[in-house]
């Protein structure tokens, strides 16, 4: 795993799923603040339901594309644990956003450093913005509780700040 304390910057290249599986709970544990998820009734195993999916595209030296896939529940936990009250789908929806703002920040700061300029990055539904085609470069499922996470990693080839391609 490159992703670590001792490892604050490190190139895209060498990004595995471990890394973003170990940045998503080191982002989680920091949304929780030491909260439980309550009793463990039932883990679900994967494949799961994933109805709760988001997109990001990071822009910095390189074009990213991230996915990230959840059962709603997920959201709504992540809700009910920040209002200390049961959540609407709305706010489920809300922190699940929240929490991917948070992962990619610090996604962004480990991959291309403090210094670099990257693009402002929103998390929207699937389908708002093109995608690539293929296999992403990483892939993983992340447990929450008794939740899973798929967080998918796509990079675009040749692409810069401007998201001009390199090759014309």
């Amino acid at each position: 795993m490159i992703l670590s304390q001792d490892n604050p910057c490190v190139p895209l290249q060498n990004l595995c799923g471990e890394d973003l599986k170990s940045l998503f709970q080191r982002m989680l544990s920091l949304w929780m603040l030491g909260r439980s998820w309550g009793p463990q009734l039932l883990f679900r195993e994967p494949p799961y339901l994933a109805d709760l999916e988001r997109q990001v595209v990071l822009e910095g030296p390189e074009r990213l594309f991230l996915t990230f896939s959840a059962p709603s529940d997920f959201g709504l936990q992540l809700a009910a644990i920040l209002l200390r009250r049961p959540a609407e789908p709305e706010e489920g929806e809300d922190a699940f956003r929240e929490l991917i703002n948070l992962f990619c920040g610090h996604l962004q700061t480990r991959i291309w450093g403090t210094e670099t300029c990257s693009r402002p990055f929103l998390a929207t539904p699937p389908g708002a913005r093109p995608w690539p085609v293929g296999m992403p470069g990483a892939d993983t499922l992340a447990q929450a509780g008794p939740h899973w996470i798929r967080i998918r990693l796509w990079r675009e080839e040749g692409s810069t700040l401007a998201g001009e391609s390199r090759h014309g």
